[in-house]
């Protein structure tokens, strides 16, 4: 069963009912296909997407890590539901980095990956 993304007041951002219950957020992002392909590798053997994001998103420091280049080729939109505290991290280190969540959380799945298994395929801004 998918669930579809309820109207929101910020764009790719969802507060509907069950989410706000849970203490969650979900997220709409836009992965670059040099980290959707690794990660959905990661996926088919190991485990869970979310899990996955979420623990790249809580480990990796996202205040001073450089940030991914987002003019690549990108795949089509992934939700991932994060939790309220994460997603109020996010989005204060995106205002502080003059950047966007999309861009943030692609960057803390880039080296998270990059740490798992070394790859020179994600551009860093430097």
């Amino acid at each position: 069963m998918t669930e579809r993304l309820q109207p929101s007041d910020s764009k790719g951002v969802s507060t509907d009912a069950q989410a706000q219950q849970a203490g969650t957020v979900k997220i709409a992002v836009r992965l670059l296909e040099s980290v959707n392909g690794p990660l959905r590798d990661l996926v088919r053997y190991q485990g869970e997407l979310a899990g996955f994001v979420n623990d790249a998103i809580r480990t990796v420091d996202l205040k001073s890590e450089p940030l991914v280049v987002i003019r690549d080729q990108k795949a089509k939109d992934t939700t991932v539901r994060v939790d309220r505290e994460t997603f109020e991290n996010l989005v204060r280190i995106a205002k502080e980095r003059a950047t966007s969540l999309n861009v943030l959380v692609n960057t803390a799945i880039a080296h998270w990956l990059r740490k798992r298994t070394p790859r020179n395929e994600v551009r860093f801004r430097t």
